[in-house]
């Protein structure tokens, strides 16, 4: 039985924990997508870190690096991927969580010009949505599939 992933039970191992992790996740990001001033924040946070480093290594570093408000897509959903791929127990719950993230990210871009005066549907942010959640279910696949080959390594001795 594994402690996260497809395979055991639904309250084995750290889902339990994962699960509470990710609900307080969603309950302070929600909010945060639907505020008209996050973008303005997300560009100030970003121009800070920005400005912490020398001219010189930061022109060569910032093309590497996407957009402050990308990166904050990418990271929210490729977190929320590979939570929901380390809280399921089986691939069927696997997948439905997947599509559940998918559909969220895309409830969320829609409902954001009807709760808030300042903020559009965005096609990059469901791209980014979208490609934040593949990685994500990259990694919780490859951390599954490292897991499930060190168990069996590990029963073979």
């Amino acid at each position: 039985m594994t402690p996260f992933g497809p395979g055991g039970a639904p309250r084995e191992g750290i889902r339990p924990l994962l699960a509470g992790l990710g609900v307080l996740a969603a309950l302070l990001l929600v909010p945060v997508m639907f505020a008209d001033r996050a973008p303005a924040v997300l560009d100030r946070i970003s121009d800070r870190i920005e400005n912490t480093f020398p001219d010189f290594y930061w022109d060569t570093l910032k093309p590497h690096f996407p957009e402050a408000d990308v990166a904050m897509h990418l990271l929210v959903f490729g977190g929320a991927a590979l939570a929901v791929g380390l809280i399921c127990w089986s691939w069927r719950t696997f997948v439905l969580g997947q599509l559940m993230v998918f559909g969220a990210g895309l409830v969320v871009e829609v409902l954001q010009p009807v709760v808030t005066s300042s903020r559009n549907i965005e096609l990059h942010d469901v791209l980014g949505n979208a490609v934040g959640q593949a990685i994500g279910i990259a990694v919780a696949l490859v951390i599954i599939g490292t897991r499930s080959l060190w168990e069996r390594r590990r029963a073979e001795q």
